[in-house]
């Protein structure tokens, strides 16, 4: 198993959708006062491309993937995407390097918007990070879920780390 630097896997994990869907991601440090930082994520809304991908961002996505500069919630760009029923969990991910000097909380947020999302509530329709720590302990799976179903805009955000520095 490769090890990675100190810091966390930011990736957008999408349920089955059988209609075309939207996915953005953000990721913000959270302050003591529990005010919002900048975005830790580079090219975090996607306006920078290499291809079919947003540059910087690896991907399983079917080759329908596209970035779409039309519908946006915020910035210029959102990434969209067609899954059908036999395509198995689809991801989008990019590492980020933290480098944190004192322990303290990250805001994973994000945004989504999907039409025709098959899924559970609690499952995989998700913004998540991966957070590896300085110490080499590591937390994974934290997630913001998504609500399942047909939805505009949808911002989910989670609280993570804070323990140890990452």
């Amino acid at each position: 198993m490769k090890a990675h630097p100190p810091g966390l896997l930011v990736a957008v994990a999408l349920a089955t959708i059988t209609t075309p869907a939207i996915a953005e991601v953000v990721l913000q440090p959270l302050a003591g006062t529990g005010r919002q930082g900048p975005s830790l994520v580079a090219n975090d809304g996607f306006e920078e491309s290499d291809g079919a991908l947003p540059a910087g961002w690896r991907s399983n996505l079917s080759p329908g993937v596209m970035i779409d500069r039309r519908c946006t919630q915020s910035g210029g760009a959102s990434i969209r995407f067609q899954k059908s029923a036999s395509d198995k969990g689809l991801w989008l991910s990019r590492n980020v390097e933290i480098n944190q000097k004192t322990a303290a909380p990250l805001l994973l947020s994000g945004w989504s918007k999907a039409e025709g999302v098959e899924d559970r509530p609690g499952s995989d329709y998700s913004v998540w990070a991966d957070l590896q720590y300085v110490d080499g302990t590591s937390l994974y799976g934290q997630r913001a879920l998504f609500d399942p179903s047909t939805h505009d805009w949808q911002r989910s955000e989670r609280a993570s780390g804070g323990v140890t520095v990452i």
